[in-house]
């Protein structure tokens, strides 16, 4: 019987996640640029296909890959924000505050 121990499953699962999110990214990404690609050629009849578009326009394959390095797997929220926070839901109207607190807190980070 093997021996897992929860560090190396959470290790595990923090890489998994990463790789989804890369995946994701370019799957957003490439979304993104077809569309561009069907708004350029699509009214010229589909005169040259997606890869051909995509050789001319070589700088959006460097854009993905500096953008893939510069992604923030995680996010430190500021020290006074985060006891804004644990305040504003220590009180007895926990769900009327929940609005409140969520959209600055998502929305409004540095």
């Amino acid at each position: 019987m093997y021996l897992i121990l929860v560090s190396e499953i959470k290790t595990f699962i923090l890489k998994y996640e990463k790789i989804c999110n890369l995946i994701y990214f370019f799957r957003y990404f490439y979304l993104i640029v077809f569309a561009m690609y069907i708004r350029e050629v699509g009214p010229k009849d589909y005169n040259q296909t997606f890869k051909q578009w995509m050789d001319e326009h070589a700088s959006l394959r460097e854009m993905i890959a500096e953008g893939r390095s510069k992604i923030e797997w995680e996010r430190k929220i500021p020290d006074e924000k985060l006891m804004d926070l644990k305040t504003q839901l220590d009180c007895a109207e926990f769900k009327t505050n929940l609005p409140k607190v969520h959209y600055p807190f998502i929305f409004k980070l540095p």
